[in-house]
């Protein structure tokens, strides 16, 4: 599986061996589309390869204004993101997500090198479905997808 590390300014390498059996493509996945919005582009691209693989639709932004667009026109159904984002932190963004009746029942999972037990409240506290600390392991994060779907779906 994949690991990103954030402590490392380096592109992001992804394991080419197949993934594991518990996250084999899954054609109900194919109708489940995921918006990631993070401004590292090697971590938008790891993500989004990794979720690819696992079989969800997926959709990327560098930044809240655009993440916002492409929610208004694409069916979405789980948003993972980034508390820090260049055009609006995190928090205010999650918030915002919360408070809109359009996108208020979206779930949310926060990935995020901020991994202190307040800032991960604090998401909570806003209405984050779930949150994950880098470095991360490809199969945690298509864990997380998969648990925070199921519930919020079912």
């Amino acid at each position: 599986m994949a690991t990103y590390n954030a402590t490392v300014n380096a592109a992001a390498q992804i394991e080419t061996r197949p993934l594991a059996v518990d996250a084999v493509l899954d054609l109900a996945r194919a109708d489940r589309t995921v918006l990631v919005v993070d401004d590292d582009t090697n971590l938008r691209g790891l993500i989004e390869t990794l979720l690819r693989r696992a079989g969800y639709q997926v959709l990327t932004a560098a930044d809240a204004a655009t993440a916002q667009a492409r929610i208004r026109t694409c069916a979405t159904d789980l948003v993972i993101m980034d508390f820090s984002l260049p055009d609006i932190d995190g928090f205010t963004f999650l918030g915002q997500l919360k408070r809109d009746p359009a996108t208020r029942g979206l779930p949310v999972l926060i990935v995020s090198a901020y991994s202190e037990t307040d800032w991960q409240a604090r998401g909570a506290a806003l209405g984050a479905a779930g949150f994950l600390s880098k470095p991360f392991r490809g199969a945690d994060l298509v864990g997380a997808v998969e648990r925070i779907l199921e519930e919020t779906h079912h």
